[in-house]
């Protein structure tokens, strides 16, 4: 859910959504364009991101859409925060 400050930026990749979803949800994929971690697209899992200078930061997925969205939150200088990503073809 959205607050009254959230910022929702949009991106479009010129990829086909297939590879995106890969690149979101695939722990070496991800490693290449944001941070190592051992991300698994299941509602419930735990995992970590190694974010260099800031730390290895505890995260969890809120929710999975396969092939579609990918919900999570991080924790980032001690606060936590969420993470949404939703691909649409």
């Amino acid at each position: 859910m959205l607050g009254f400050y959230a910022i929702r930026p949009t991106r479009h990749f010129p990829h086909p959504p297939g590879a995106v979803w890969k690149a979101l949800t695939t722990p070496e994929l991800l490693a290449r364009w944001w941070a190592p971690g051992d991300i698994a697209p299941n509602a419930g899992h735990r995992f970590t991101l190694d974010m260099g200078a800031w730390g290895i930061q505890q995260c969890e997925v809120l929710s999975v859409d396969p092939g579609t969205s990918i919900s999570f939150l991080f924790a980032v200088c001690r606060r936590r925060l969420g993470h949404n990503h939703r691909l649409d073809a």
